[in-house]
């Protein structure tokens, strides 16, 4: 099963602080979300989850993960909060000046941020029993 096993991407160490402090201001996002859910597209929502539960797990364990992961904390933190505000601008850019495309990118991010708290909470309680 190799990388995709997950005692191969869930440590036995508990999440760091920047870790539950993230899945933290996450929830109240997330949570209002899903308690106003016109503006969601529950297909994007299932997708956005997926590919960073993937990303977050089996993809970051595997060796093209590690180089990724080794690159983003090589560039240092002013590197990492400049390659996440790009990241940001251009999100909102593209949702300013392409027309429909706002429901499906906050849909994405939303399922992104669930699959964060709900991974932040796989690894919390992993390493509480694995450890």
């Amino acid at each position: 099963m190799g990388v995709l096993a997950p005692r191969n991407w869930l440590s036995t160490d508990s999440p760091s602080g920047t870790d539950l402090l993230v899945a933290a201001l996450a929830v109240p996002v997330v949570v209002q979300n899903l308690l106003l859910p016109s503006s969601l597209a529950w297909p994007w929502v299932a997708v956005g989850f997926l590919a960073f539960a993937v990303a977050m797990g089996p993809v970051a364990a595997s060796s093209f993960g590690e180089r990724v992961g080794s690159w983003f904390r090589g560039i240092g933190v002013e590197g990492r909060l400049l390659a996440i505000v790009t990241v940001a601008a251009a999100v909102w850019l593209v949702t300013e000046v392409v027309e429909g495309v706002f429901t499906p990118l906050h849909s994405l991010g939303t399922g992104g941020l669930l699959a964060v708290v709900v991974f932040v909470a796989l690894r919390t309680v992993y390493a509480r029993i694995a450890g």
